[in-house]
């Protein structure tokens, strides 16, 4: 899988990175879990930083592209923003905690 990154703007006020890349190769869509060690890679940064918002892939191409958040700490990260991601991160069949879901 190779990563390029599109555009990259500084969010101060919420301490945070706003990026978005390009994935190429793979065939299908990639996985949040390998969206966020590619950019955990990439950038240096450690998994539990990095929300995956959104992965569109374009029709008749084998890229995707990315919305994701690199924030400076965990304390600055949404914890109502954290369990929806959390929820969307878990594998098809297993429930969600009830405390991912407020």
């Amino acid at each position: 899988m190779e990563m390029e990154v599109v555009s990259e703007k500084a969010n101060p006020v919420l301490k945070r990175k706003e990026i978005v890349v390009k994935i190429k190769g793979g065939g299908a869509t990639p996985s949040r879990k390998d969206v966020v060690a590619g950019v955990a890679s990439h950038f240096g940064v450690e998994d539990k930083l990095i929300l995956v918002d959104q992965i569109l892939t374009e029709f008749g191409t084998p890229e995707a592209r990315a919305r994701v958040k690199i924030y400076d700490d965990p304390q600055f990260i949404p914890k109502k923003r954290l369990g929806i991601v959390k929820a969307r991160s878990k594998p098809a069949g297993q429930k969600v905690e009830e405390n991912a879901k407020t």
